[in-house]
């Protein structure tokens, strides 16, 4: 089956061809910036997870600074 066709362009495609490529392009910013989180941090949780399953005592002052640059933008969290 063919798939329909026009030769007349649509006023809200060409309007929204930029909008959606400027989303792509912020999605695959974030997915990137997720990728580059160290494992550490994933380590943390499991013995965070592990000590409150065993019911141990936990340290509430955790002081994680986690710096990663990408590019020309820096990445830096606190826990």
């Amino acid at each position: 089956m063919d798939t329909p066709k026009t030769t007349i362009p649509d006023p809200l495609v060409e309007e929204a061809i930029p909008v959606i490529k400027a989303l792509e392009k912020l999605v695959k910013n974030r997915i990137l910036i997720l990728n580059a989180i160290p494992r550490a941090i994933n380590y943390w949780q499991k013995t965070y997870h592990a000590n409150l399953h065993e019911k141990k005592q936990i340290d509430l002052e955790v002081n994680t600074v986690l710096s990663t640059r990408l590019g020309t933008g820096s990445l830096s969290t606190s826990l």
